[in-house]
């Protein structure tokens, strides 16, 4: 299969943000031999257009990294020219579980009852008909506050005519906002996209789950960077009453509009089925702003003469009906350490936001000042694009040290790339950064979320991928090698920060050594690549 970069670019919202998605692999191109062009979504409203290294930045300095276990020494030496990491090195893109999404008319009847209804299977009649066809290619979101559709998406969905109030919702970012507008209550379906038959490109309507009586938000077209359109979301509105299994270890291709998309696979299912056992869990707790929520609701004004409702807020987490609903989300701690570990350098703690929605991780500039991070000198900067137009030269690093507590034993990093981007709490909390996908690129998870007691991301052991997968489909064709040419530097000439995985020598740069440890583990457009096939 030849698969090329997604159309789809879903959207993500959380406490007013949203931002713009892409598809698993960021599509590299030069620019002006400085870095490169990606497409790599991440949390605040944002999409990284690009990546650079600072013009300052000559080489990558072969370093020792500390270890803060004290299980390699600072003085202890190095092979010249590597760079030696001793905890895994996270990319700076993890993957994009897509989902496809349909709707229906589903809605409660009563005008008092705001709450939303949750169902295993599709119910009510097409919005657009039939529903198997006309469905979006979206993204299972757990940093979003709510369900959303963009145009031109909404008409595919029937979002259109009487199925819109006329009311207003603002999102957007740091670069300014636009108006959505608020869906009368729906049914919005959805699950992974092995939902969608291979051969007939049809929607299996009986595999997908969702919610019903659910006001949603449509917003306007967007381009960014590259002029991909936004899609389609499920917030926590959707995800929270479900457990989704996210498989990177099974790749879906599915032919959708004659794009070829992929994504791992993703199966959203009842909270009452058993699931997997995996070695560690990551705790993650809730937060709606300091008030419970039991379950999701709209809210509106109740007009006496008609008892119509008129819905001035969509559906979000919250008490129940009659009750104004805040939206919820899921929070995790997480350690990091700049530099020589010791007693004035102690291990820094982290709130951060838990989200399946965001390839890239972000710290916050407070978060970076307690790192000791020179903003002024950053050890990448990338360009972000949002609603407002597109920010340049937004500072990046690599943070030498990161854990991740998690029952079954700690998670722990070298060299995990970070950008810096000053984002509002959410919650109203303390608020440190955003945790996205790519400290999980090569394991399976398990978003296990629950409102009022112990949330879990569970996590299985490393999936062994050979070295040249870099799309993580299983195999080492040419698309691999599209992307190797683009990350290729030159001997002794630093490489931009997406591609720290293709220096197969961990030498700082990409040149024929890389290549021939390429050539080694190619395997073939869909022939499974020996996953032993390491450098």
């Amino acid at each position: 299969m030849t698969h090329r970069p997604r159309k789809w670019t879903p959207v993500l919202l959380a406490a007013g943000w949203i931002a713009v998605s892409s598809g698993a692999l960021p599509a590299a191109g030069d620019i002006a031999a400085v870095g490169s062009e990606v497409s790599i979504r991440t949390s605040g409203g944002m999409k990284i257009v690009a990546v650079r290294r600072p013009a300052a930045y000559s080489a990558q300095t072969p370093r020792l990294l500390a270890d803060p276990s004290m299980i390699v020494a600072a003085g202890e030496p190095v092979a010249a020219g590597t760079l030696s990491t001793p905890y895994p090195r996270p990319p700076l893109a993890g993957f994009s579980p897509l989902v496809a999404i349909t709707t229906s008319d589903k809605h409660q009847f009563d005008s008092l009852m705001w709450d939303h209804t949750l169902h295993d299977a599709y119910t009510g009649n097409a919005l657009n008909a039939p529903a198997d066809q006309n469905f979006a290619i979206g993204i299972f979101d757990s940093g979003s506050v709510v369900d959303l559709v963009a145009e031109p998406w909404d008409a595919v969905l029937g979002l259109t005519g009487t199925y819109l109030t006329g009311n207003f919702f603002p999102i957007g970012g740091t670069g300014g906002t636009v108006d959505a507008t608020i869906s009368k209550p729906i049914g919005y379906f959805a699950n992974g996209l092995s939902a969608i038959d291979a051969s007939s490109g049809l929607l299996d309507l009986t595999q997908v789950v969702g919610h019903g009586n659910n006001s949603l938000l449509v917003a306007p077209e967007i381009a960014c960077g590259n002029g991909e359109a936004l899609t389609a979301v499920l917030g926590t509105g959707f995800v929270s009453f479900f457990n989704t299994i996210i498989r990177v270890d099974t790749p879906i291709h599915r032919d959708v509009g004659g794009d070829d998309v992929l994504s791992p696979s993703v199966q959203i299912q009842d909270q009452s089925i058993t699931l997997p056992v995996y070695p560690r869990k990551m705790s993650m707790t809730f937060s709606s702003g300091g008030l419970p929520a039991t379950t999701a609701s709209y809210y509106g004004l109740l007009d006496p003469w008609t008892d119509e409702v008129d819905i001035i807020l969509p559906t979000l987490l919250g008490m129940g009906s009659g009750m104004i609903p805040l939206g919820g989300y899921f929070f995790a701690t997480i350690g990091a350490i700049e530099g020589e570990p010791g007693p004035t350098n102690p291990l820094q703690s982290m709130r951060v936001l838990v989200d399946t929605g965001a390839q890239s991780s972000i710290i916050t500039p407070g978060m970076a000042a307690n790192l000791n991070l020179d903003l002024y000198n950053p050890d990448f900067t990338v360009d972000i694009c949002g609603i407002g137009g597109l920010t340049t030269d937004v500072p990046g690093f690599w943070v030498d040290y990161i854990k991740i507590n998690a029952a079954g034993g700690a998670l722990e990093f070298s060299q995990a790339p970070f950008v810096v981007v000053d984002l509002a709490s959410p919650d109203g909390g303390q608020f440190d950064g955003v945790l996205g996908m790519n400290f999980f690129w090569n394991r399976n998870v398990i978003f296990e979320p629950v409102l009022s007691g112990s949330s879990f991301l569970h996590l299985s052991s490393p999936i062994a991928f050979a070295y040249g997968d870099f799309d993580r489909d299983l195999d080492v064709d040419q698309d691999d090698f599209a992307f190797f040419s683009l990350c290729s530097s030159g001997p002794g000439i630093p490489f931009s920060a997406e591609c720290t995985h293709v220096d197969a020598d961990d030498d700082g740069d990409i040149d024929q050594t890389d290549f021939g440890f390429f050539q080694a583990c190619l395997s073939g457009e869909n022939v499974p690549a020996d996953v032993n096939c390491k450098p």
